[in-house]
């Protein structure tokens, strides 16, 4: 781990420690002076002699398992105006992995952040879709990043564990690039960006999904994808402290078209976009589904009026791809119940940068 995921300061501000019941130190990060080796030349705590396990920055807190710095991290920020759908992506997404794509993939989900991170997720989004039956709610506060590692024990990638660290923010975050300035310093840090649009912010879905109904269905507070889009990448230049807009943004974007089971409708009787993923079908990515659903989502958005934003995001970014997807598989009703979770492609955009990774192979 190069630098803290909270606070972002370099790894070498960060000390070991203690987290022994009822040990004096517990909670405390050591100077490095203090940590004593063990018998298997492991750091041990000075007080009781037990194992250093955790990592905790001097500058913020952050606490990580000492094992999630030596495994290949992805962190991603997601970035998407409010009623975008960030929150019911990562709480779906975090879901299947646990899910369909373990058992396909002999993999499980491990908490590095430990209880805080279990905590967090359990209060904001698995309680609330998982137990309670509504949408997961829109983030109104700062969130700790969730640091998890997927742990493979499958054949194919036995014994390899993949970092994630994700980043979610509240949507009003979004509005001006003072307040992303201000609250989304994770941005210029991420290895990848999801960058979600609902297909409401364009005019002509809005329309289409309106029509038919005594009272149109509210847009997000952003409309126009394309301006926070360009807020997204003058952040990205400022912090990298980038000059010329020739050279390419190095980290990958995942340009997510979310709620697409409103759209099922209006599609094409052979969409790609409407099939099921392909990609957890058996244990080997698809990269014709890839290619498809690529295509076919830059599609409707040309068709919506958005070529100016997909030349942005092809000119800007050094790796882009495009989805459709859907975290809860159809709408909430009037009171924000879900009657079933049934996510649709929402881990196609995580599975793309594993491939891109050369975490998972295609076939």
């Amino acid at each position: 781990m190069k630098e803290c995921p909270r606070c972002f300061a370099p790894a070498e501000r960060a000390g070991l420690s203690c987290s022994a019941p009822h040990c004096g130190r517990a909670g405390i990060p050591l100077e490095d002076a203090e940590a004593l080796p063990g018998a298997g030349k492991k750091p041990v705590c000075p007080a009781c002699g037990s194992r250093l396990t955790v990592r905790i920055c001097r500058e913020c807190g952050f606490s990580t398992d000492l094992s999630a710095g030596a495994k290949e991290t992805l962190s991603i920020s997601l970035v998407g105006a409010t009623g975008s759908g960030k929150s019911c992506m990562l709480a779906t997404m975090l879901h299947e992995l646990g899910g369909d794509f373990g058992r396909l993939h002999g993999a499980a989900l491990y908490p590095t952040g430990g209880d805080r991170t279990m905590s967090q997720y359990e209060r904001l989004y698995h309680t609330p879709l998982y137990e309670q039956g509504i949408c997961v709610p829109a983030t109104d506060e700062e969130i700790d990043p969730l640091t998890w590692a997927l742990v493979f024990g499958g054949q194919e990638n036995a014994g390899r564990a993949l970092g994630l660290t994700l980043y979610d923010s509240c949507g009003a975050t979004f509005k001006s690039e003072q307040q992303m300035s201000r609250y989304n310093r994770s941005l210029y840090h991420s290895s990848a960006i999801f960058f979600l649009i609902d297909p409401r912010q364009f005019p002509a879905p809005r329309e289409a999904l309106g029509k038919g109904r005594r009272k149109k269905t509210a847009a997000p507070v952003e409309d126009n994808p394309q301006k926070l889009l360009l807020r997204t990448i003058h952040l990205i230049r400022a912090g990298l402290s980038m000059e010329g807009v020739d050279k390419k943004l190095p980290m990958p974007i995942a340009v997510c078209l979310t709620k697409m089971d409103t759209m099922f409708p209006f599609l094409d009787k052979a969409s790609f976009l409407a099939d099921p993923s392909r990609h957890l079908r058996r244990p080997m990515l698809s990269a014709t589904d890839f290619s498809s659903c690529d295509l076919e989502t830059r599609s409707l958005i040309e068709s919506w009026g958005g070529r100016e934003f997909i030349a942005h995001v092809e000119s800007q970014f050094t790796k882009s791809a495009f989805f459709g997807l859907s975290s809860l598989g159809g709408q909430p009703g009037s009171r924000n119940e879900i009657l079933r979770v049934a996510p649709h492609r929402v881990l196609d955009p995580l599975l793309w940068l594993m491939w891109k990774g050369q975490v998972l192979k295609t076939g």
